[in-house]
């Protein structure tokens, strides 16, 4: 993962940085020079919530991928409560299998990277 994070630092132009103490542990920072937008995007309830709160769930069946079942749960309640028809799996195989057979059905397919059997990368 800090491999990563160093890759991503270093081609935004960024510092990566590390202080460690025995016994109380360590913190990573980072810089990266990011210019501010001089012109706000215009939203039309004043910023009060997420673009995604206002989009039409209704109708829209999910294919949803994760192996850790607490995820699952919170994010197919909060799909569900929109109006998403939510179908789960818990690996990149089995997401493979239920896609195979509701792909007709499939709208859109949140999947989670690090997995057993399948990881997110090698099944999408």
């Amino acid at each position: 993962g800090l491999s990563i994070v160093q890759r991503l630092v270093e081609l935004m132009k960024g510092t990566l940085g590390v202080s460690s103490t025995p016994g109380e542990g360590t913190s990573f920072t980072f810089e990266v020079p990011l210019k501010a937008d001089a012109q706000p995007l215009p939203v039309e309830d004043g910023g009060s919530r997420c673009p995604l709160q206002r989009m039409d769930w209704r109708g829209t069946t999910c294919l949803l991928v994760d192996d850790t079942p607490l995820n699952l749960l919170v994010l197919q309640r909060q799909l569900e409560k929109r109006g998403c028809v939510v179908l789960t799996a818990t690996n990149g195989r089995k997401c493979i299998d239920v896609w195979k057979v509701e792909r007709s059905r499939c709208d859109l397919i949140l999947i989670d990277i690090w997995m057993p059997v399948l990881d997110g990368l090698e099944a999408t």
